[in-house]
């Protein structure tokens, strides 16, 4: 039988170094894998934002008070003013007496 002599530190270097390759490499693995979930995140909200600005309209300036506001198409359909703050501006507007249905 031979003898065999370990150099034990060039071992402990061996395996330290594999061990920090190894988590080097399952860093950028996380990493990759963060990037591509920002991405496919990215694109979901580029879609939603086309779908709402597709439902919201150019600025107009309220007939009663004259605050800029935007009308935006709800769920239901129906186009409802809404003010930068992303107030519905039935909500603010001194005046929305005016507009409910059924009061002139």
């Amino acid at each position: 039988m031979a003898n065999v002599t370990v150099d034990l530190k060039h071992l402990e270097e061996v395996v330290s170094a594999h061990i920090e390759d190894s988590e080097h490499d399952r860093g950028i693995d996380i990493a990759f894998g963060a990037l591509v979930g920002i991405a496919e995140q990215a694109d979901a909200l580029q879609t939603n934002l086309a779908h709402l600005l597709k439902q919201i309209g150019e600025p107009a300036l309220c007939k009663a008070c004259g605050a800029e506001i935007w009308f935006v198409v709800n769920r239901n359909g129906k186009r409802a003013p809404y003010t930068k703050a992303g107030l519905n501006h039935f909500a603010d507007c001194p005046a929305a007496e005016k507009f409910r249905k059924g009061k002139a």
